[in-house]
């Protein structure tokens, strides 16, 4: 057989003197042990804490002990106090320290063919709270895609265990799962994105009910009603509360990390969280002025941004959108402004970054949804909404088109109702309701049709869409229909006929809070108060209905 190694060679490469070898720590675990390849590095859970060196120092003894070296000839080249490492082994040849480490294969390239052996391979599955429904189960099927293997095989309720054996290659794959009752199906899920090759040691799918709302297992210990959530990909959920804690649900296992305080964050209603292409997260605050802090999950440092322009001052209330390709964040008005500008996440070496003008508006836009939707290379801005009693409902800054019923209208929320086709020629489609017109709760929808010639745009008024006024929404989607939660109540819409059916919900949110898809396809809804103006101590999830084969 052969093969040509390719480009990267894993997380070991060679060095001057020895080896170096790129790292992920977990520290706090139950035992010490190498888990597997995460995110291109050897993922490793230390017992010790991060505390006066101590996990740094479990960390030598452990691969020290694995490649057989005394723990003096290895170092901690690069990120001594944060999560991700460069170890640094002397005397130690990168082919040697793969085959010690059982990293042989990655080395091989692809094309492992007839080469390789079946591996066992245990997922862990995560079931939601409410799950007494889910014992009537009777059989589990296993997709292990693309065009690897469908298996089902018979279960008793929720008591099984899952367990691969598959040829490892290069190709990435996902891994679903179907919990059903006969042809009916009561639960499924997916796995992010990974490589047989070197599979995670700590593979988890999150299985949930289509098309509703179930109970993420165990509860807040200390809800906050005001924390920001956001979908770092590749990472997970990472959650920023009120105080400026960082929380990170790993979209790979499930796991919460706890991250590096923000120190003196902005308001929670003050800016943006966002994250940027990179997987880095941006905490931006306008009130006072634009300023913006960087946090590297990787290394677990915030970094104040140095921001210059020719006005970077106060913009209260402005709207806030990250663009398209996640390498800037839009601003639209605050503080009776009426322009539109950029501020680019790309700080230079000295960590600044700046803040230009792109364009204007018809009005300040007070409280307008401003959405950046991607159409091929192309970036399709608009702002739906805001609280100026003359101002059309739907506003384009590229070209200064406005459109639809003119009024008061804030807090409306939007979502595509189109295939999400990349295509320069697509026409896009949005479904907009609920929020407060003309200053109370309202039921209403809009339908906007966006052609490529946005001047061109038609939108339809749909009067009390939703049966009850909804002032607050969070959405869903999935091929079949859309889903708004509010007020402790969920509508399902239908996307073909925009007919809508009004079910019961586990949710007890009524307002604030965020809904935040993952890499896996699952969306969480997190945050916010309840009925009783409490702050929520549950997280719920929401899993796509699948559309008839």
């Amino acid at each position: 057989m052969t093969s040509s190694p390719p480009a990267s060679p894993g997380p070991v490469r060679e060095h001057a003197r020895g080896c170096e070898l790129d790292v992920l720590v977990a520290p706090r675990a139950a035992r010490s042990q190498l888990v597997g390849l995460h995110d291109g590095r050897l993922k490793v859970q230390l017992a010790a804490p991060p505390v006066d060196g101590a996990a740094n120092e479990a960390l030598r003894e452990l691969l020290a002990d694995r490649l057989e070296v005394p723990a003096s000839a290895l170092e901690i080249a690069r990120g001594a106090t944060g999560r991700r490492k460069t170890v640094r082994v002397a005397g130690l040849s990168a082919a040697v320290a793969r085959g010690k480490l059982g990293l042989a294969l990655l080395a091989l390239g692809l094309g492992l063919g007839a080469c390789t052996t079946e591996l066992p391979f245990p997922v862990h599955v995560v079931l939601p709270d409410d799950s007494a429904d889910l014992n009537r189960a009777d059989n589990l099927a296993l997709e292990l895609g693309p065009d690897a293997y469908f298996v089902s095989y018979p279960v008793r309720g929720t008591q099984f265990e899952v367990e691969l054996e598959f040829e490892p290659d290069a190709v990435e794959r996902t891994l679903s799962l179907y919990l059903a009752d006969g042809t009916e199906l009561l639960a499924w899920g997916r796995s992010v994105p990974f490589v047989t090759l070197s599979p995670p040691g700590d593979l988890a799918v999150l299985l949930a009910r289509p098309g509703v709302l179930s109970v993420y297992p165990g509860e807040a210990a200390e809800p906050d009603p005001d924390l920001l959530a956001v979908h770092a990909p590749g990472r997970g959920l990472v959650l920023m509360s009120s105080a400026g804690d960082i929380a990170l649900l790993n979209e790979t296992n499930f796991d919460i990390e706890l991250g590096a305080r923000l120190t003196n964050p902005p308001k929670p209603d003050d800016g943006a969280f966002i994250a940027d292409a990179r997987g880095r997260l941006w905490r931006v605050g306008v009130a006072d002025e634009v300023g913006a802090a960087m946090y590297d999950p990787g290394t677990d440092v915030w970094g104040v941004a140095t921001v210059t322009g020719d006005d970077t001052g106060a913009r209260p209330g402005a709207a806030t959108v990250v663009g398209a390709a996640r390498d800037r964040i839009y601003l639209a008005g605050g503080g009776g402004r009426t322009d539109l500008v950029a501020l680019s996440l790309e700080p230079d070496d000295k960590g600044v970054i700046a803040l230009a003008p792109v364009g204007s508006l018809d009005g300040p836009r007070t409280g307008a949804r401003f959405l950046s939707l991607a159409r091929g290379d192309d970036e399709v801005l608009l702002l739906v909404g805001g609280a100026e009693a003359d101002a059309p409902a739907v506003y384009f800054p590229d070209g200064g088109h406005a459109f639809g019923p003119v009024g008061d209208w804030t807090n409306i929320q939007c979502i595509r109702l189109d295939d999400g086709e990349d295509e320069e020629e697509a026409t896009l489609q949005l479904l907009c309701l609920g929020g407060s017109r003309g200053g109370q709760p309202t039921g209403d929808a809009l339908v906007l049709n966006i052609p490529p010639a946005t001047g061109n745009t038609e939108v339809e008024e749909r009067p009390a869409l939703l049966s009850a006024p909804l002032a607050d929404p969070r959405l869903f989607a999935d091929d079949l229909a859309v889903y708004a939660q509010g007020a402790a109540q969920w509508w399902r819409v239908d996307r073909k006929n925009l007919a809508v059916e009004l079910t019961e919900t586990v949710a007890t949110r009524v307002n604030g809070g965020h809904s935040i898809t993952l890499g896996t396809g699952v969306t969480f809804l997190v945050g916010g108060r309840d009925l009783d103006d409490r702050a929520v101590d549950r997280w719920w999830i929401f899993a796509p209905s699948l559309a008839p084969m």
